[in-house]
């Protein structure tokens, strides 16, 4: 069975260098800056000339991306509050993982007496949770929205970290952490965030990442 080649009908397209140039030095500029500045100070001059640098390319990024006929990243996507609102949530539900994953992680290795293993399938609570509730929760999403399904994850998700929060130096994993990594994950759902954005930004009457050649 041989598929036929599909082929775009906008005719000839360009590639975004400029943008691509920038975004990709401003982003490592930015990395390779804060990394300085844990391995020396904030006041050091590199530094300050690295952070400089990823600021300014990161500003003509924007620049570009706002003039250009084939942008690597349309600017209008972000006038889509559906959009906007799941990569909101899904930057606040990812940095909340990421504290409890470093701090957990010390917490049951230099407190509890983990050894790395026992730390690693410690945390398969969260991962599994998602798992089990991303399914459910999409189909839910087109019931009732995403909006109450975002507010009701947030509040899961921040009962969760108030368990973890009063997690005693001697605390037993069933009933000290378990119970907050399953909020966490109950809470995450990252993939009913994505799911629904990605429809809005693909449907076919809203096509705000194409431009008519």
């Amino acid at each position: 069975m041989l598929l036929r080649e599909s082929k775009s009908d906008r005719g000839a397209r360009s590639f975004d260098v400029a943008g691509a140039v920038s975004s990709t030095a401003g982003l490592g500029l930015l990395v390779y800056g804060l990394t300085y500045a844990a391995e020396h100070t904030w006041s050091h001059s590199t530094t300050i000339a690295l952070l400089a640098g990823s600021a300014a390319l990161i500003v003509a990024f924007v620049a570009i991306e706002w003039r250009s006929h084939e942008p690597l990243l349309p600017l209008r996507l972000f006038r889509l509050r559906t959009l906007s609102g799941s990569n909101l949530a899904m930057a606040f539900a990812s940095s909340a993982a990421f504290v409890v994953f470093l701090l957990g992680s010390l917490h049951m290795q230099q407190v509890l007496s983990y050894s790395p293993i026992e730390t690693g399938l410690a945390f398969l609570t969260v991962s599994l949770t998602i798992l089990v509730v991303a399914a459910p929760v999409q189909g839910m999403v087109s019931r009732v929205g995403i909006r109450p399904l975002i507010v009701a994850g947030f509040v899961v998700m921040a009962a969760g970290l108030a368990w973890l929060a009063r997690m005693p130096v001697d605390g037993q994993y069933f009933a000290d952490l378990f119970p907050g990594f399953l909020g966490l994950g109950i809470g995450g759902r990252w993939p009913s965030c994505r799911g629904r954005s990605a429809r809005r930004v693909m449907s076919p009457r809203r096509t705000p990442a194409s431009r008519p050649a």
